[in-house]
Formats: C-alpha cells, sequence, structure tokens
C-alpha cells in the first residue's frame, strides 16, 4: 500500500529547461494531489490538498495556476467542465509506475543498511519519515539560496533523526539508524545515488511550494549562452583535485559548455586568488611545523591540505612547492574545457566604480557577519575581499544593462543571500551557488548533457558537511584553534586530539564563541582530562607490560626447566648409544679376528706339519691382536668424540623436537 507521505518523497521527472524551478515545482505538488483524488478537482480543491501535503497554511491561486499550466502544456492534466481538473491517464498510469519503481528502490536501501531485526512495517514508516526530516531540511536550504523569504538554521544528523526515532519508539536502535542513514547517503552504489537524488528532488520540489516565493528562480534557460563569472572559491576547486566539489564543478561547466555558455574570471579574482593562496600556505604551514601526529594532518577536511598530502607532500620544503604549483589560476585545458579571463572597457571601468562603493562593501559584510560560516579561519571579510565581491556584483549588473546573460558562480553563502536580498520581486539573482546550479541542471531531462545521478556524491558530502559534525574529520581552522590555547595538544595520540577537535568543532558548529573564558575554561579541562587518560593509559601499558614480563619470566624459567629435562633426557640417551656403539666395534674386531684365524687353524697343520705346535699359538692371537689394534682405538676415539659433543647433540635434537622439524 503506497502511503501519502511516500507519495510526497517521490520525485515526477518534469524537464526545467524553459520553466522556472517553482513552477516545476507547483506541477509535482499539484499532479500528487491530483493522483489522490477520486475525481477531478478545481484550483480550489487542489489548493487545499496541496495545503495538507504539505502541512502548511496557504497557497496562493497564481502558483496552482502555474503548475496546472506546465502541466496542461506538457499534456499531463485534462481540463473538465467548469474548470475541473484530472491527471490523464497516461500520467497517472506514470505515476503509478513511478511509485512502484520507487517503493522497490527503498526496500531496497532499507535491506542494505538498516537493521533486519526490526519490524519491517516500522522501519518503512520511520525511514519515510527520517527521509522527509532529512531531505525537507535540506530542501530548505536550497530555497534559502534563492529567496529571501526563507530561514533555516543548522541542525545536526541525531536532531533530525531524533523525532522519527522518538516517534516509532525506536531509541534502543539510534545509533544504528544514524549509521545506517549516514552510509545509505554517502554510498556510491548507483541503486542508491539513484534513490538520494530522488529524494533531494522531491523534497526540495516540496519546500520550494512551501517557501511561497515572490519571484521564481532560476530555470536552465538562463544559464544557456550566458557567461558566468567564477568566484575566488570556485577556482580554488579546480584547483585542488580533492576539494569535494572538484568533480561536480567539472561536471557543471562541461555541461554548460555544451549549452553554450562561458566561463571566465575577473582580474580582481586573479589577484583575490593569489592573496587567499598565501593567506592558506601561511596557515598550512603553521599546522605543519606545530608538530600534530601525522594521521591528524592525513584525516583534515581541509581541501589544500587533502590534495598536497595525495601529491606527497610531507615536510615543509614539499608544502612549499605545492603552494607555488598553485598560486596562479589553473589551466583547465586538462579537464577539457576553457577557462577565460575577461578584461574589457566595461569591466575595468567599473571596477574603479566597485572599489569606492562602501556602501555595497557594508552590506556585504553585514551579510557576512549573518550568514557566514562560523567555521571560516578568517569571519571577517577583508577590505580587499569585500572591493572584489563589489566588483564581482557590479560588473554583472553593467553587463545585464547591455542586455547580456552574466551570472556570479560562488561557494560563498554571504555573497549568494546578499544577492538574493537585493534582488527584485521578479528578477534572478546575480550570485548563484553552485549546488543551486546543479540542482537546475539535474533536474532538467531535456538537456540530456548530464547524468544527473553523477552529481549524488558532490550533494551527499554537502549534506553530511552541514548535519554531521562527524568526530574524527579534522578542519584546519580547530586544528589552529588547539594549537594557539595549548602547545601541549600535538604531543596526545590522534584518538585523544579526536576527541578534543570534537568540542572545537561542536561550539563552533553551536555559534559559541571560541576565544570565550567559558569556552577556554572548558576546553583546558578538557586537555587536561585527555592529558591524564594518555598518562593513566600508559600506567596500564606499563603494567601490563611489567604483567607480561613477569609472565614471560615464568614461561622462560619453566622452558628452561623443561629444556634442561630434555636436554639430561637425550644426554642419557646419546651416552647409552655411543656405549653400545663401541663394544659393538670391540666385538667386531674380535669376530674378525675369528675370522681370520679358523682357515689358518684348518689349513695349516698341513702345511707346518711338525711345526704346528710352535705356530699355533702365533697364527690363531695375531689376527685378533691386529684387529683390535686397528679398529678399538679407532672406536674408543670415535667414542670420546661423541661424548664430547653430547651437549650439543642434545641441545639440537631438544630444539628440533619443540619446533617439529
Amino acid at each position: 500500500m503506497i502511503s501519502t507521505k511516500q507519495l510526497i518523497t517521490l520525485n515526477l521527472k518534469y524537464g526545467t529547461e524553459t520553466k522556472p524551478l517553482k513552477d516545476v515545482a507547483f506541477a509535482q505538488l499539484v499532479s500528487k494531489a491530483l493522483y489522490l483524488a477520486d475525481s477531478p478537482l478545481s484550483q480550489k480543491q487542489i489548493a487545499v490538498k496541496v495545503k495538507e501535503l504539505l502541512g502548511i497554511q496557504k497557497v496562493t491561486r497564481s502558483n496552482i495556476v502555474g503548475g496546472l499550466t506546465y502541466l496542461k502544456d506538457e499534456g499531463k492534466v485534462t481540463e473538465k467542465n467548469a474548470g475541473m481538473w484530472e491527471l490523464t491517464l497516461r500520467e497517472r498510469s506514470n505515476i503509478e509506475s513511478n511509485l512502484n519503481t520507487d517503493q522497490h528502490l527503498m526496500e531496497d536501501v532499507i535491506e542494505r543498511h538498516f537493521p533486519s531485526d526490526i519490524d519491517k512495517k516500522i522501519i518503512r514508516e520511520w525511514f519515510i519519515d527520517a527521509a522527509t526530516d532529512f531531505f525537507g531540511h535540506f530542501g530548505d536550504e536550497l530555497v534559502t539560496s534563492i529567496t529571501k523569504n526563507t530561514k533555516t538554521r543548522p541542525k545536526d544528523l541525531k536532531e533530525l533523526l531524533k523525532p522519527s526515532i522518538n516517534k516509532y519508539s525506536l531509541l534502543a536502535n539510534s545509533l544504528e539508524l544514524e549509521k545506517g542513514f549516514v552510509d545509505f547517503i554517502s554510498c556510491d552504489d548507483d541503486r542508491d545515488k539513484q534513490y538520494f537524488m530522488q529524494l533531494i528532488y522531491a523534497m526540495f520540489s516540496a519546500r520550494l511550494v512551501a517557501a511561497d516565493l515572490g519571484y521564481d528562480p532560476i530555470a536552465v534557460d538562463e544559464v544557456k549562452n550566458a557567461t558566468l563569472v567564477l568566484d575566488t572559491n570556485v577556482l580554488f576547486v579546480l584547483a585542488l583535485e580533492r576539494h569535494k566539489s572538484a568533480k561536480a564543478l567539472k561536471a557543471v561547466i562541461n555541461t554548460l559548455n555544451k549549452l553554450g555558455s562561458r566561463v571566465v574570471y575577473l582580474d580582481c579574482t586573479r589577484q583575490e586568488y593569489s592573496r587567499a593562496v598565501s593567506h592558506v600556505k601561511k596557515s598550512t604551514l603553521e599546522i605543519v611545523n606545530y608538530g600534530y601526529p601525522w594521521e591528524v594532518l592525513v584525516n583534515t577536511t581541509d581541501s589544500f591540505m587533502r590534495t598536497a598530502i595525495k601529491r606527497g607532500c610531507s615536510k615543509e620544503e614539499h608544502f612549499n612547492e605545492f603552494f607555488r604549483s598553485i598560486m596562479s589560476v589553473p589551466d583547465t585545458s586538462e579537464f577539457g574545457f576553457s577557462l577565460s579571463f575577461e578584461a574589457d572597457a566595461v569591466t575595468e571601468e567599473v571596477s574603479k566604480k566597485a572599489e569606492n562603493d562602501k556602501g555595497m562593501q557594508a552590506k556585504i559584510q553585514d551579510f557576512n557577519t549573518r550568514y557566514g560560516s562560523k567555521l571560516r579561519e578568517y569571519p571577517i571579510k577583508s577590505p580587499s575581499s569585500l572591493i572584489h565581491d563589489a566588483t564581482l556584483i557590479h560588473v554583472c549588473d553593467a553587463k545585464r544593462k547591455e542586455g547580456e546573460k552574466y551570472w556570479v558562480l560562488s561557494l560563498d553563502r554571504s555573497l549568494q543571500m546578499y544577492a538574493v536580498n537585493n534582488t527584485n520581486p521578479h528578477g534572478v539573482s546575480t550570485v548563484i551557488s553552485l549546488d543551486i546550479l546543479v540542482q537546475v541542471l539535474a533536474l532538467n531531462t531535456t538537456a540530456g548533457a548530464v547524468d544527473s545521478n553523477e552529481f549524488a556524491p558532490f550533494l551527499a558530502i554537502m549534506m553530511l558537511n552541514e548535519c554531521l559534525p562527524t568526530q574524527g574529520a579534522y578542519s584546519m581552522v580547530d586544528l589552529k584553534t588547539m594549537a594557539q590555547i595549548s602547545d601541549e595538544v600535538k604531543i596526545l595520540p590522534p584518538a585523544n586530539i579526536d576527541r578534543l577537535v570534537d568540542i572545537v568543532k561542536k561550539a563552533r558548529f553551536a555559534g559559541k564563541p571560541i576565544d570565550s573564558s567559558q569556552f577556554l575554561v572548558s576546553f583546558n579541562r578538557a586537555l587536561q582530562t585527555e592529558k591524564e587518560n594518555v598518562g593513566e593509559e600508559l600506567r596500564k601499558a606499563h603494567e601490563t607490560i611489567e604483567s607480561y614480563k613477569v609472565d614471560l619470566d615464568k614461561e622462560k624459567e619453566k622452558s628452561l626447566k623443561v629444556t634442561s629435562y630434555l636436554q639430561d633426557d637425550h644426554k642419557s640417551k646419546l651416552s647409552r648409544r655411543y656405549l653400545r656403539d663401541l663394544v659393538i666395534k670391540i666385538l667386531i674386531s674380535i669376530i674378525i679376528g675369528l675370522v681370520i684365524g679358523t682357515p689358518i687353524l684348518v689349513f695349516l697343520p698341513k702345511v707346518l706339519g711338525e711345526a704346528y705346535e710352535a705356530y699355533i699359538f702365533l697364527v690363531t692371537t695375531v689376527p685378533v691382536f691386529a684387529s683390535a689394534l686397528w679398529i678399538i682405538p679407532k672406536s674408543v676415539k670415535t667414542y670420546k668424540a661423541s661424548m664430547a659433543r653430547i651437549e650439543t647433540e642434545a641441545q639440537k635434537e631438544v630444539t628440533e623436537s619443540i619446533s617439529g622439524k
């Protein structure tokens, strides 16, 4: 049975090439409202259904009309008499098919990532609620990037999943469920990526409707044959192969090229890029020279550090060479597209105007204070950065006045929000965020320029970075903060540093000032605890080693006793063997003498005759004595030599016996 909640999480693949996202979003919700109806609905009834689906207070008539018009143009709805609307049979069948596919994808995700000992019905209902809460929050974040009507605050994963976990009494399984959810989001399996992108689109559409926008967000048609000016932070993405957005950005630019768009940068950005690299170099070398364990540096989230380590940097001179190699704007020819330097009379003239626009610079700084990430190393923008940002805005505005399509592509949330709040009700923001552009291009099904699922890893990382301040992932600003507080952090093992950096990270995530006396007291107390933990661990390790040494000595003593016993036993056996060999050899010598003497006793009387009596003694004793004189001394010598090395032979035989040879 398909639930209403599952219908909300279903993405209906409607193209967005010429239609704004808002119209597509309302078309999705109108389609779902009509699907739930047993009979045709009026615009007013559709609005009521949409409000029920989203749990919102109102939906404007113009937005419902926009959604219906889009669906009508696409041949997905028909108008009956007296303004009553219903889905076409084909579209209803299409939604049913999508729901069945959705059901299979969801069941597959649940089976592979979540505990099998929880009742399947409960885990299914929980997952739908959890996905709605989690992806709904992310949808709000995306909407915030394009509208001033919606405000959100950061939430971590536990906070987002807590309501659904409590609702279904799954608190005992909370850790497993949280881990399973993260595994699902970050999994590279094609099925997971497909369902992940479906949830993003569906909830983004739902939140766009709930936001009740006063103007239309960007559509693909807006960036066709346009010029996109890259902000400094976007140039960093191109320069650093380990940047979390690198693959997504390259896919976006390749798609833009196919749409006839240009990607450029300005002279002010070239200068800002070099200044920023110098700042990052200084901070990075401070961290490298501070002396953190190498495992901590390897596990950092910083794109510069990660890229440097990937390129084999391990010493200060290596890092110096790395920063020299990225000091200039990157050459993008190896990526299959060109990045052009934009310089003309308009940009030069406008740049001078932007430098003197202190009012705009002050507003940008204000938005930076309100919306800038608390996790940045430099929370206040420098005068040069403000002039740079103002120049980007002024140049784009000037080019637009000349009738050109000009946009700034940026990862700077505060600059995006400044541009959004300075956009007229029927315009589109000058600054486009990379995540929104990814959404626009991926949602579009008509351009056919890129497989939307390829954007899943980028969006997954973005979501997890925002909603999951992961323990053990070190940011450079957190490492620098700890280094500034105390010189003793570096002497701790990585596991202990891990717990300390988590304290700093959570404080920043919650917006707590890290230079406050309250935080410093808390951190230093935690540092002291970790030092004591290390001391206690060393004491226990020492005790364990001493205990092992005692046990080892006992085992050694026991082994020596056993070995000594075995060796004495082997010596006794060898002594008897050697003595036996000596006796045998003596007997053999006697036997040899007798064997030789017997023929003589038989034949000599015939030869000697009367002389027999004289010679009989001689011929019978000489051979015996002769053999004895040759064999017996040699045997005695051999016996003495064997007895001399009996200790060594006994040890050898015992060793071979113990080793199993």
